[in-house]
């Protein structure tokens, strides 16, 4: 029987099969509220094609409206935990988490089946969900159960609201929100309770936007024993990490409140102790609470809308403690034990440079390098902390990738005044030898090109050339292992520190700066020559090659001059006529691999046009001859083609020498796959 809809029935069939639903629905009814999930989840598909062809129809009867808000109450009640794993649900013991894991699994058809009534009939929805909340928002005894299971629904409702509903005053869902905003949710201090409170709040943040005599209920409740300081750490963790999404929305609403924000948070941002708890890792946990509560203060404070006499004030309450916490570790005798070991010590450096960091992304380079400069010297002392603890652990993998992270947030912030303290700090990095490590330094040296450009010219006559010789040294000289055999988790990480080598030297000849690869140490840039012309060739990664030939074009422009001029890289000069302009320009073109039909290759057949215009530019009848004499041969070309071709480069422009290309390829395709398959 289709129920989803009745157009072109007669009215009389129509009004059977209405009848022949009403009959049928209360057994429905029964089986859905069957203990047994397997025989009430059966019932889910049809309610929800009864659902759906309301929808089709004029209106709902005042029988029909009656079902829905049964199928609404089965719904909530479906949804409800058992009442027994009421406390291994708040510690999160194993019996807790595996019944929290099959309930979200359970849930998923019942979410489906409310927002299709929702959608259906959201008058009906509103009124269910707002009387659902209101009949435990005033009692302290209410279930954990009912509390949980009205929150959800709520939660699930706020999905579709808009801006415009936000900012009403009236309606169902907007009482509600003012309900919990203005009262404490019993059972907050569930671990489920206080989660999905948290998420509430976060979803119907543009309400309190818009209706800002709620923001201290809501700060409370993000500053107190509900949220940051919750008994549990799991929701302390989500507390400090949703509370910075709400600053983000709050920002400049937020500034009156700074101080009781301040110090609601102080326990957090102070403290640097790290004491052992008896669930999960405490370490870790502690440490994210406080990198987004100095997210969340770092928002408030690097906004103008304060004085600077206030934010030199605050800031300086901050950045101070952390510096003097490092200076005392580093100037202590506790440090001449093995740098290297986890410690208390090692926690709190990494604790104070994420501090650092998080707090920084508040404050934009404009505001701490132009408009208030005074800030920017304050960001500018936590550098000598940055590079004292580098120098000291530098055997240490953690706080050494947690110094490259600072760095990172440091350039973003301080902009050029970041400058002065690159040499020595790159000095103590370019002793890294792990894997790993060379591809977060790289990473480093590419942010910074792309924000100073030759500003950083002066550096990297030091620093490409000692990258390109740890890159030779790591990538194996026959190319990445590939088979079964391999290593997966080896060679993905031999293709990280491939990949961001080639945008290093990317972004090196982009910015107009190739003269810093030219070294008196031939074999680091003759390796750096042959990890191009290969990927060019062969990348499996089509936009690999492209970066890759964009690379040596502009190489071919900076190093090479007219055939009297002394050569900038020696042997250069021959390689591009003999090896790239063959294997690269022509030969892997020619290949079936090289898929023309996709739009990434056209793009890179564009740029090998482009390149053989530039090497004829450069060498003129030098690279024709070789073209006629021996490349072209090579790919068993006609000499009729090979002359057009010839003429082609010499006389058309890119665009037009592109299509004649596109079609040349497609010509020589057949005649040289045969020949190559044939030897």
């Amino acid at each position: 029987m289709d129920l989803n809809g009745v157009s072109g029935q007669p009215v009389a069939v129509t009004q059977v099969v209405v009848d022949m639903l009403d009959e049928i629905l209360p057994s429905v009814f029964l089986y859905m509220q069957s203990g047994d999930e397997e025989i009430s989840t059966t019932t889910f598909q049809f309610l929800s094609n009864y659902i759906a062809r309301m929808k089709g129809s004029n209106g709902m009867n005042i029988k029909q409206e009656t079902h829905v808000r049964q199928i609404l109450e089965l719904v909530r009640r479906r949804m409800r935990y058992d009442s027994a794993y009421r406390i291994s649900l708040d510690k999160l013991v194993k019996d807790g988490e595996e019944e929290e894991c099959r309930m979200i699994d359970y849930r998923k058809d019942l979410f489906t089946l409310f927002r299709n009534i929702y959608r259906v009939a959201p008058a009906i929805t509103k009124s269910f969900v707002k009387n659902c909340v209101a009949t435990f928002i005033k009692d302290p005894e209410a279930a954990f159960e009912d509390v949980e299971a009205g929150l959800m629904l709520f939660y699930v409702i706020g999905e579709g609201m808009t801006e415009d509903e936000l900012k009403s005053n009236t309606g169902a869902i907007q009482e509600t929100i003012a309900a919990l905003l203005s009262m404490i949710v019993p059972c907050h201090s569930h671990r489920l309770i206080s989660l999905l409170y948290l998420d509430i709040v976060i979803r119907y943040i543009r309400f309190v936007q818009h209706h800002v005599e709620f923001i201290p209920s809501v700060l409370a409740t993000f500053l107190d024993a509900r949220g940051v300081y919750h008994q549990n750490p799991f929701v302390r963790n989500k507390a400090s990490y949703l509370f910075m999404r709400l600053v983000k929305v709050l920002r400049s609403q937020l500034t009156p409140y700074l101080d009781s924000i301040l110090q609601g948070l102080q326990g957090i941002l102070s403290s640097a102790a790290f004491t052992k708890q008896t669930c999960g890792n405490p370490e870790l946990l502690l440490l994210e609470d406080r990198s987004y509560a100095f997210e969340a203060v770092g928002l408030l404070l690097g906004t103008e809308d304060l004085t600077l006499g206030k934010q030199e004030k605050y800031l300086s309450a901050l950045l101070v403690p952390l510096c003097a916490q490092a200076d005392a570790i580093l100037a202590s005798r506790a440090l001449q034990g093995n740098p290297t070991e986890p410690s208390s010590a090692v926690l709190t450096l990494q604790y104070v440079i994420s501090s650092i960091c998080y707090l920084s992304k508040g404050f934009g380079e404009q505001l701490v390098a132009s408009n208030r400069p005074a800030l920017g010297i304050m960001f500018i002392q936590t550098l000598d902390v940055g590079l004292r603890i580098l120098v000291t652990f530098r055997e240490n993998k953690l706080l050494r990738s947690k110094v490259i992270s600072f760095l990172h947030r440091m350039v973003e912030t301080l902009g050029s005044a970041i400058l002065p303290y690159l040499p020595a700090t790159i000095q103590q990095l370019l002793s890294i030898t792990e894997l790993k490590d060379v591809v977060e330094f790289i990473l480093l040296m590419n942010q910074l090109i792309h924000k100073f450009k030759v500003g950083m010219k002066d550096i990297l006559q030091e620093v490409a050339p000692a990258i390109m010789v740890q890159v030779s040294k790591l990538l194996p000289k026959e190319g990445l292992p590939d088979g079964l055999g391999s290593n997966i988790e080896e060679i993905r990480e031999l293709q990280e520190l491939q990949r961001v080598f080639l945008t290093f030297l990317h972004a090196i000849t982009l910015n107009d700066i190739s003269s810093v690869l030219v070294t008196q140490n031939s074999q680091g840039l003759n390796d750096t020559i042959q990890l191009l012309y290969q990927a060019t060739c062969n990348h499996k990664d089509i936009l690999v090659r492209k970066v890759c030939i964009q690379v040596l074009a502009k190489l071919i422009m900076d190093w090479c001059g007219s055939s009297s001029e002394k050569e900038k890289v020696p042997g250069f000069r021959r390689f591009v006529i003999e090896q790239f302009a063959a294997e690269c320009c022509i030969f892997s073109v020619l290949q079936n691999s090289f898929d023309l039909r996709d739009v990434n290759t056209v793009v890179v057949l564009g740029e090998i046009v482009a390149v053989q215009r530039i090497i004829y530019e450069k060498y003129g009848d030098e690279f024709l001859m070789q073209l006629a004499n021996q490349i072209l041969p090579a790919a068993h070309c006609p000499p009729n083609l090979a002359e057009q071709y010839c003429l082609h480069i010499q006389r058309s422009d890119v665009k037009d020498l592109k299509i004649f290309f596109k079609s040349f390829v497609e010509k020589l395709r057949p005649e040289y796959n045969c020949k190559r398959a044939s030897t």
